[in-house]
């Protein structure tokens, strides 16, 4: 089953509580001890809403790590949008190094 985002606040919100759960569930049990289950009991939701939405757990996997691939991108953007603030180039790469650290520290689980 193709993924579809979802259109409606509330599918949002559904979305969004079982990724969150999971990725902290990653960090913590890692992908294989980590189970659907797991997921949908630390979300406050059950594994029918979650099959339903992902139809796997391989499947919320490679969203999760999509949206971080998403947010690495759109930060490059940035960067490259205004290097021409940056006349030390020094400058430029402690901040990049630094802000990159931040979103892999934030999608550790996912790498």
């Amino acid at each position: 089953m193709p993924y579809r985002k979802p259109t409606q606040e509330r599918a949002q919100s559904t979305e969004e509580r079982f990724l969150t759960s999971f990725n902290r569930l990653l960090g913590l049990h890692g992908f294989k001890a980590t189970t659907v289950e797991m997921i949908a009991e630390h979300a406050g939701l059950t594994k029918g809403a979650f099959l339903k939405r992902f139809g796997s757990k391989k499947q919320a996997l490679m969203l999760l790590f999509f949206q971080y691939a998403e947010k690495a991108s759109a930060l490059m953007n940035e960067y490259s949008d205004t290097l021409g603030r940056y006349p030390d180039l020094t400058d430029l790469f402690f901040d990049m190094s630094w802000r990159f650290e931040q979103l892999l520290m934030a999608n550790f689980a996912v790498n």
